[in-house]
């Protein structure tokens, strides 16, 4: 639940920080090129504050998010900022020790969910049967990034060293940050 709160709270602070943030571009995204080191750090902070503007959507009940009003099961949620955050893992660090396998791969929500409850922990809890069994199920959720659509251009564009930007390397693996400096 605090992973959930965080979301929910961090636009706040990501539009205090950078008041730009929440204003539409002329071509629609919150943010720039002007604002990024290259196109594909763009997509990855306009994929996050997509995500956060998601995430803003779950009702809060006594300050906390009320993930079942939303009528998206946590674990969907969790899965797709779960492939969020494996986007902006390096692939190796500056001195060139390797942080991922060869190749990352990003699981759909429901593909996931499915490997979760098939395996050797859940495979045989009779409530995770019964809850996987519902078909009233929300298991993915269309345009959010880190639902089903986003992993097969993921899994497809930027599984490799390769595929990532020298910017992107740059940041990710050197610890230089993508963004210019806001202005006052």
């Amino acid at each position: 639940m605090l992973l959930l709160s965080q979301c929910t709270t961090f636009q706040l602070h990501s539009k205090g920080y950078w008041n730009g943030w929440n204003t539409p571009k002329d071509d629609g995204s919150i943010t720039s090129t002007s604002e990024c080191a290259d196109a594909l750090n763009m997509a990855e902070t306009q994929d996050m504050i997509n995500f956060q503007t998601f995430t803003r959507n779950i009702p809060v009940k006594n300050g906390w998010p009320d993930v079942v009003a939303s009528g998206v099961p946590v674990s969907v949620i969790l899965s797709a900022h779960h492939n969020l955050v494996a986007f902006g893992t390096p692939f190796y660090d500056s001195s060139g020790v390797w942080v991922n396998p060869p190749k990352k791969a990003y699981y759909a929500p429901e593909e996931a969910i499915n490997m979760i409850a098939s395996g050797f922990l859940f495979q045989n809890d009779e409530d995770v049967k019964a809850w996987m069994a519902r078909t009233d199920l929300t298991l993915d959720v269309p345009d959010v990034p880190g639902m089903a659509a986003w992993t097969e251009r993921a899994n497809a564009e930027w599984a490799l060293p390769g595929q990532m930007s020298a910017a992107w390397h740059h940041g990710h693996e050197d610890g230089v940050s993508n963004f210019s400096v806001p202005s006052a």
